[in-house]
């Protein structure tokens, strides 16, 4: 028998996820609590998505499916969850990802023992194009905010200091008040479908009084060759607009801080355009900034770069021009299509123990992506850590003169 009035209402927007469904349902129903309602909403897939979803449903009785006539878009789908949840607090993953077993269970004690009226945590994204595994956490301290206007909106879209967003855009890792939610998505542009996790959080946040950020991750968000973030499309940048006007709409109401937030919206938007260029054309939103690297050390050194990426580039001239440096190669974990003709090839990591090397320095932005990349090198290529060096980079991008 279901139960009329569980805790915890956890939304799957499915469309298309007959091979991803059952490692996310697996992973809902494996939480460590179990007073909670699983709603899969089908965007009216062609595949085998519902009949998997019917097989579960058959064996699990807290799980309720909705159909929809017509595939509307991940936030039509939530929307229709949110509106159909008997409980009062309100989780979302998304048909290709998975949870950890203790992510609801924690996330509700805090909600509990602070009384707020959202809990944010990290996620892992593993991206099986490029083969990392790095954890996204929000540019603030854990611990519980009120007074939000003063402590959360001056970074919540855009931390300048960090070159990175505040709060991350997403819905997944975070847990909602149904009563707030539901007036959201009663005010919401629908016609937004790549961003809208962004439209809603951040609508969202503008209504409440107080979040706490959980700086642990439980939510593995995949990025393969399908995803949204992954694929060309023109209306993009139609998308964009609509974006730019719903947000812009929800941050003008407030007076002392709307001109904090909207700088930082223009930020946010012309993130998404810079990513619409690169899927379409080709041409990488890190070549429209500078870099300031820290490798004296390696003068003279013989060094082999690991990453064929979007900063691979600028790494490789500096350390040949500004170190001196002899390339003993330049490796990559998936190294076809990343050959950078003009200035090297590039080889796969595989072919790292034929090479004389000083060190190996890896070219990566973030020290989450550097660190996972330094793990794989030592605990599956068996280098020497001390050979292994990576610095911050600075990265000063065009969003910075906005």
């Amino acid at each position: 028998m279901k139960n009329s009035n569980p805790l915890l209402s956890i939304i799957v927007p499915m469309y298309n996820s007959e091979k991803t469904i059952s490692q996310c349902i697996d992973s809902i129903l494996n939480q460590d609590i179990d007073d909670f309602e699983l709603i899969l909403v089908d965007n009216a897939s062609l595949d085998n998505t519902l009949r998997i979803c019917e097989d579960y449903s058959k064996e699990d009785k807290r799980i309720t499916i909705i159909q929809l006539s017509y595939n509307g878009g991940a936030n039509a789908a939530r929307k229709a969850g949110v509106r159909a949840a008997k409980a009062e607090l309100i989780g979302f993953v998304d048909s290709d990802d998975w949870i950890e077993s203790s992510m609801y269970g924690t996330l509700i004690n805090i909600q509990k023992e602070n009384q707020c009226d959202l809990v944010s945590s990290g996620m892992y994204r593993d991206d099986e194009i490029c083969g990392f595994h790095i954890e996204l956490l929000d540019n603030f301290e854990q611990g519980i905010y009120s007074n939000l206007p003063e402590n959360i909106y001056k970074t919540m879209l855009f931390d300048d200091k960090n070159n990175d967003f505040g709060i991350y855009g997403t819905l997944c890792n975070k847990l909602f008040i149904r009563k707030i939610l539901l007036s959201i998505y009663d005010e919401i542009d629908m016609r937004v479908f790549y961003g809208e996790d962004c439209l809603v959080l951040y609508s969202y946040i503008m209504k409440i009084s107080s979040i706490y950020i959980l700086r642990k991750s439980f939510y593995h968000y995949n990025i393969h060759v399908n995803s949204v973030c992954t694929t060309a499309d023109e209306k993009l940048s139609i998308n964009a607009y609509y974006l730019y006007k719903g947000l812009e709409k929800v941050f003008v109401s407030s007076d002392k801080y709307k001109y904090v937030l909207l700088r930082q919206l223009k930020k946010y938007i012309l993130n998404i355009e810079l990513h619409t260029i690169e899927q379409l054309y080709g041409i990488s939103r890190f070549t429209l900034g500078t870099y300031k690297y820290n490798y004296q050390t390696l003068e003279n050194k013989n060094v082999i770069i690991y990453g064929a990426g979007n900063s691979s580039e600028s790494l490789y001239k500096y350390l040949t021009n500004k170190c001196h440096c002899k390339i003993a190669a330049w490796v990559d974990k998936y190294p076809e299509g990343k050959n950078i003709k003009v200035l090297h090839d590039v080889i796969s990591i595989e072919c790292i123990s034929t090479i004389k090397y000083d060190y190996i320095v890896i070219a990566a932005l973030k020290e989450s992506l550097a660190d996972s990349i330094r793990n794989e090198l030592i605990n599956l290529y068996d280098i020497d850590e001390e050979k292994i060096i990576w610095n911050k980079v600075e990265y000063y991008s065009l969003l910075n003169k906005l």
